[in-house]
């Protein structure tokens, strides 16, 4: 069993809590970074991590960034409490091999920080534009937990294309849907979690049901709607770019709001498929690279997403000229990148040659293209 963890802090503590694997330390770098700018420095941040998988690289950057004498950053593994259990993965987790413990790691941080009254637990893949010690300050006394109702959801459920509203009051069985919860920014009451035992509730009904979106539905379906709601701008939920029609099947109330949080959010939220650091066109991407700019991961970021896009680049025509400008901003590193793929493919062999090799040609006819474009533009 995990020691319990102390504040870090005995005055003005304001604990952050989040779940994160090694190939999302990046994005938690940037994440970091929003609430290290919005932070208070009458305030204390006590942020933990955590995650079974961050290598001592990216923790040592992570740490530099956290080099704040009213920041205080660590990591946790929850894995011996995990083990306990078989969280069931549902067909999508499944199908696009995503499964991955961290998705329960929420559900065990009031076991390990029973030593803290509240935490505010999120997910990565969002954004503080505001103090979070304003949503620490929201009482969740009597409430195992504080949440924001899920717009996007309600949308979903007036689509006539989706088996959802049936899913929410069959299988969920919650007698008010649209007043299902998103789970990407909570407030959780430590104290009532230990007193109704709800972490070890809770892992074991998602180790008995399959459940579509794994813990979040596990605690729609366990609280349905016995949590306290708080102000739906934390925890706006840009919609997928390819799917912003749905939109437009907002209920009336609930459109009404979407819209006034959009003006000025408290949280921005990537919550489905679609990142903005694998698609610079997602809806508020500039938002969000305008702190990975400001991190040590800037340029890891910029490489990720340079290799996500490579096969597609031509498809979009300005993400095209956006990585070839790039590319001319960093020749030197682009050189060494395809000097690398070509060791790689004279390395390996097979299925892994085969990825080399495309990667090198295609990195190699970049190049091409934007040294002739220097040359062209006299850059």
């Amino acid at each position: 069993m995990i020691e319990d963890l102390s504040p870090a802090f005995d005055v003005d503590n304001v604990a952050i809590a989040c779940s994160c694997s090694d190939e999302y330390a990046p994005y938690l770098g940037v994440y970091l970074e929003s609430i290290f700018e919005n932070s208070s420095p009458q305030k204390n941040y006590d942020v933990i991590v955590f995650e079974c998988s961050i290598t001592k690289t990216h923790k040592e950057k992570l740490m530099k960034m956290a080099d704040l004498s009213n920041i205080s950053l660590r990591f946790v593994n929850p894995m011996s409490i995990i083990s306990s259990y078989q969280p069931k993965f549902s067909a999508a987790y499944t199908d696009n091999n995503l499964e991955r413990p961290e998705y329960f790691f929420r559900l065990c941080s009031p076991l390990i920080l029973r030593k803290y009254h509240k935490i505010i637990f999120t997910d990565v893949d969002l954004l503080f534009l505001n103090d979070p010690a304003l949503l620490y300050q929201i009482d969740v006394t009597n409430y195992a937990l504080a949440a924001c109702k899920d717009l996007i959801f309600a949308a979903m459920l007036e689509s006539p294309h989706t088996s959802l509203k049936k899913y929410a009051t069959e299988v969920l069985k919650l007698e008010h849907p649209y007043e299902y919860f998103n789970t990407g920014v909570m407030v959780m009451n430590v104290d009532e979690f230990i007193k109704e035992d709800y972490s070890r509730k809770l892992l074991q009904l998602l180790s008995d049901r399959v459940f579509r979106i794994l813990e979040q539905d596990a605690l729609n379906c366990f609280f349905k709607t016995s949590i306290r709601y708080i102000d739906t701008a934390w925890n706006f939920a840009v919609p997928i770019n390819r799917y912003t029609n749905i939109l437009k099947k907002l209920p009336a109330d609930c459109a009404k709001q979407y819209w006034s949080d959009a003006k000025a959010p408290n949280v921005i939220h990537w919550a489905g498929l679609g990142k903005p650091w694998s698609d610079i066109n997602e809806v508020s991407a500039e938002v969000w690279w305008g702190f990975a700019r400001r991190t040590p991961f800037y340029e890891e970021l910029m490489c990720k997403l340079f290799d996500s896009r490579i096969s597609r680049s031509n498809s979009v025509r300005d993400n095209h000229q956006i990585k070839l400008l790039y590319i001319l901003e960093h020749l030197t590193k682009f050189r060494l990148k395809k000097i690398w793929y070509k060791v790689k493919m004279n390395l390996t062999s097979g299925e892994k040659r085969k990825k080399y090799q495309d990667r090198y040609s295609d990195i190699s006819r970049l190049f091409k293209e934007a040294v002739s474009l220097k040359k062209a533009c006299r850059l």
